[in-house]
């Protein structure tokens, strides 16, 4: 494969200036326009920062500097890592301090206290000038770092996923050449946080393209606006949560995307029943779930979904792999099973994250080397528990730990449970995953002998962890339920919340 996701966008640059690059909020902005943007901020980047500083913090918003400066950052040698201004102030910093930041990257006034970093150099996008002399791209190699995603982590603490070049490369030349007939003429959905693995999907394949994205401003409710870009700017392609797509249910009689071509599902369980639902409203669509963890860098395995479709217990089957990413299923003591008994999906190729951002613990316990037609390949541990079928296409059964996600975004309960319990000083306290009647999932936190602090416990909450983050029900319990073995009953939990 000889294919770099960075030289295919300054190609695109230079053949498309006037297509459109991005529609935001209302407004469409040009290849040129984003190549003046890029090269602007790339300047300024090269004037600020040193050649042995690899890695640059960007606020994220909904505007063109921003995702201009994801492509400065790739065109001067840089690695980003993105920070959502929406998110509590304690746990951006804990993202600047985790990842060693020496300069941020805003198109807004900066909500971060210099005082906790006073050598951290910050750069306003918006107030750059044009500028004079274009600096000389840089091409980077495989194995240099692209982005860091901080992902919830059960010891409280964000915990950085790193992709290289080699890694993002590899996931967008196989995409693209998996079966889709895409061209610079398609038009993409944008409607991922930038902090999500799949907003690097929803920009990157576009851009490689010189196709248009359509980004969904985050302060809107997105699924109302992303039917309406559907709809009004007859998107050909797009991308989303189950969550958004069972928000839209109700308006399914009246909906008929008729230049749609392709609908992918991913980020959490897509259920059959939706699948067989929203097919009416895409009568010229291939409906696809994907599937694939940030370590993965985006998807690794696709099912398309063609009625009635493969699923188990209700949820769509996950499909087959693509490109050269192999899949095994082991068992609990990391033997692989062959007969179609349940067991961990793990997952190896190009694509397999470098491992976790200084974090060596959690290294050891995510990734396994195992020997397999004489050669020996590193596997990553995606915790999830499938089965795979006569046809070779893998079934998602559930879980094996505490992680789970909620509206495409990856969480570990335990984080949730760990800053509850600095609050309450408790430590008998569960937060559950509940499926809601909507089918998605939502989150419930039960807590003992707390009665009469739910509101407090709910901003202290707020003030540390993301909107997605925030149970959705508090429910103090005189005594928690126990298992045999004396743990919390975490199953008796779930059934009460289903009651």
């Amino acid at each position: 494969m000889n294919f770099s996701l960075v030289e295919q966008i300054l190609l695109r640059f230079e053949e498309f200036p006037d297509r459109t690059a991005f529609h935001i909020q209302g407004i469409s902005f040009s290849y040129s326009e984003l190549k003046r943007v890029t090269f602007k901020i790339a300047k300024s980047i090269k004037a600020t920062c040193s050649s042995e500083e690899k890695i640059i913090g960007i606020y994220t918003y909904d505007d063109l500097e921003t995702y201009a400066s994801i492509l400065a950052c790739w065109i001067t040698g840089k690695a980003y890592v993105p920070i959502n201004p929406e998110t509590p102030e304690a746990r951006n910093k804990d993202i600047i301090f985790e990842s060693e930041l020496g300069t941020l990257l805003s198109s807004h006034h900066l909500k971060i206290d210099k005082t906790d970093f006073p050598r951290l150099k910050l750069i306003d996008t918006s107030k750059l000038k044009g500028e004079d002399h274009l600096p000389v791209p840089i091409i980077p190699d495989i194995s240099d770092l692209a982005y860091i995603l901080f992902t919830s982590g059960s010891t409280g603490k964000p915990k950085g996923v790193t992709i290289n070049h080699g890694n993002l490369n590899s996931f967008i030349y196989h995409f693209i050449h998996s079966g889709y007939k895409l061209s610079e003429k398609d038009r993409f959905l944008q409607i991922y946080d930038l902090s999500f693995d799949a907003s690097v999907h929803c920009f990157s394949v576009p851009l490689s393209l010189g196709a248009s994205i359509y980004t969904v401003p985050p302060n809107e409710i997105k699924y109302l606006y992303a039917f309406k870009l559907m709809r009004d700017h007859e998107l050909s392609f797009v991308k989303m949560p189950p969550s958004t797509l069972a928000y839209l249910k109700p308006y399914f009689d009246k909906i008929k995307l008729t230049h749609l071509r392709y609908c992918l599902l991913g980020g959490e369980a897509f259920s059959a029943q939706l699948a067989r639902d929203w097919k009416s409203c895409l009568p010229n669509a291939l409906i696809q779930n994907v599937y694939g963890p940030t370590e993965l860098t985006v998807n690794c395995l696709i099912y398309n979904w063609m009625s009635p479709g493969k699923e188990y217990m209700g949820v769509v089957s996950i499909g087959k792999t693509f490109g050269d990413n192999e899949a095994v299923i082991l068992d609990s003591e990391n033997r692989m099973i062959t007969d179609g008994t349940k067991g961990e999906l793990c997952v190896s190729g190009n694509q397999v994250t470098p491992g976790y951002w200084k974090n060596e613990s959690a290294n050891l316990s995510s990734f396994i080397n195992i020997a397999k037609d004489g050669t020996h390949r590193r596997y990553y541990k995606t915790g999830d528990v499938v089965f795979k079928d006569k046809d070779g296409d893998y079934m998602f059964c559930g879980r094996i730990d505490s992680q789970i996600q909620v509206q495409g975004f990856r969480v570990e309960l335990g984080e949730i449970e760990q800053h509850s319990r600095e609050f309450l000083k408790l430590s008998n306290l569960a937060a559950i995953g509940v499926e809601n009647s909507q089918g998605t999932t939502e989150i419930h936190l039960y807590t003992e002998k707390a009665k009469g602090r739910e509101a407090e416990l709910r901003k202290y909450l707020m003030q540390r962890l993301p909107k997605y983050m925030i149970p959705v029900a508090i429910i103090d319990l005189d005594v928690l339920p126990k298992s045999v073995g004396g743990k919390i009953d975490r199953s008796e939990l779930k059934k009460r919340s289903v009651k």
